[in-house]
């Protein structure tokens, strides 16, 4: 049973529910592709792209492909060297 406090809406409940959906989505997803073989994984690099995916469906309704996400990446690491 959720409690929840009276100033949180229903409309906030959704979104949640939306956002924890893309968070299922991007990680069954993630499961079924890059870690169906067996093999050495970088778990830092899959998991920053997995936190990627999640975040730019949750926050902009948009699905990265696996290109768009290392553009984004290469961004973000050059943009901490500066």
């Amino acid at each position: 049973m959720i409690v929840l406090h009276s100033a949180v809406s229903l409309e906030k409940v959704d979104e949640w529910q939306l956002h924890a959906q893309a968070m299922g989505s991007a990680t069954r997803q993630m499961l079924a592709t890059s870690w169906s073989g067996s093999g050495r994984r970088d778990v830092y690099s899959d998991f920053n792209a997995l936190t990627l995916q999640i975040t730019t469906e949750a926050l902009f309704g948009k699905n990265l492909s696996a290109e768009q996400g290392a553009k984004v990446t290469g961004v973000l690491l050059i943009s901490q060297l500066a």
